[in-house]
């Protein structure tokens, strides 16, 4: 059985790979912004899988539940899956109060989950993380400034931590 990490974990690909971990016997520790939706995953899959309701964006918050999941030894899996998209518009017309929550749910708390958690698994000497990605990480649509360049960035992070890790049996 391995220990698999979870951002995201209440709804769309986050509640399908929640679900497919926990039927194959493996533990499941999930995060998500909405509490309601938190609470329900917990009823559904009881201990030894844990969930927490928390902004991946706040560093404090991350850093504690952090603490909590590596409490039993760092997980075999991190997936960065937590992501949100700002409404379809040109850039010049996009208010930075619908940007920023994009930047910082896919970019930042991609890189917060990661600092958090990584350095047990490199301590370990093994451990796979996933950031899951989007194909508007190298192409453009009008209108989706916002998600692409998080998800750029977010395909840049991936291969900084990729070279920083590197023989460390992280990947």
């Amino acid at each position: 059985s391995k220990s698999i990490v979870i951002t995201g974990a209440t709804r769309g690909l986050g509640l399908a790979m929640t679900r497919f971990f926990a039927a194959q016997g493996h533990t499941v520790h999930g995060c998500g912004r909405d509490a309601a939706a938190i609470a329900a995953l917990q009823k559904e899959f009881p201990l030894p899988h844990s969930f927490k309701a928390l902004d991946i964006s706040d560093d404090v918050a991350v850093s504690d539940w952090a603490r909590e999941v590596l409490k039993n030894g760092a997980p075999d899996l991190l997936l960065n899956n937590a992501a949100i998209i700002a409404p379809n518009s040109p850039l010049w017309k996009l208010p930075a109060s619908q940007v920023d929550p994009v930047i910082d749910i896919n970019l930042k708390g991609t890189f917060l989950c990661s600092r958090a958690v990584g350095p047990g698994m490199v301590k370990r000497g093994w451990g796979r993380v996933i950031n899951m990605g989007s194909i508007l990480s190298v192409i453009a649509i009008p209108g989706r400034a916002a998600y692409a360049s998080a998800k750029a960035g977010v395909a840049n992070l991936t291969r900084v931590l990729a070279l920083e890790w590197a023989g460390t049996g992280v990947t």
